[in-house]
């Protein structure tokens, strides 16, 4: 039983890193809230709300000459 209940476990942090790691790759960077659904041509991106206003990357620093909606 005290094997099954620490496979348990390691599965459970298995899991819970996974889901962080997805979380990491599709969420806006910026505000952490809304999708990350715009990309530049740097290769970053953010949400459609957060990327508004921005005439520069926030990770580069490369100026933005297009925004790509992504689907």
């Amino acid at each position: 039983m005290g094997k099954s209940r620490h496979r348990s476990a390691d599965r459970l942090r298995y899991l819970e890193n996974k889901i962080a790691e997805i979380e990491e790759v599709h969420c806006c960077p910026i505000c952490m809230e809304r999708r990350r659904n715009v990309a530049f041509l740097c290769g970053h991106g953010a949400c459609d709300h957060c990327s508004d206003t921005l005439t520069m990357c926030h990770m580069c620093r490369t100026v933005i000459t297009q925004k790509i909606n992504l689907y």
